[in-house]
């Protein structure tokens, strides 16, 4: 039978494997794409451009990444790293 807390810890797990699956992967992926683009723009203002939308990316990738971190190591509660 499971209890309100094991419900809790479950509900918090999938919601950490949805911020990685859904929203710090495909960020991964479109910094990825942007580095690219960045290398081969010959424009300077355009490498600017895309510069600042890959930064602002990380940052968003960054908080993503921290609460995805808190939500997994909450829900362990204690039962060690892995």
């Amino acid at each position: 039978m499971n209890t309100k807390r094991e419900r809790d810890k479950m509900t918090l797990k999938r919601l950490a494997d949805t911020y990685w699956e859904e929203s710090i992967i495909p960020i991964q992926g479109r910094l990825a794409e942007l580095t690219v683009l960045i290398k081969t723009e010959t424009s300077r203002e355009e490498r600017f451009r895309l510069k600042a939308r890959r930064t602002a990316l990380r940052a968003i990738r960054n908080e993503l990444e921290k609460t995805a971190v808190y939500l997994e190591h909450y829900y362990r509660g204690g039962e060690g790293d892995a």
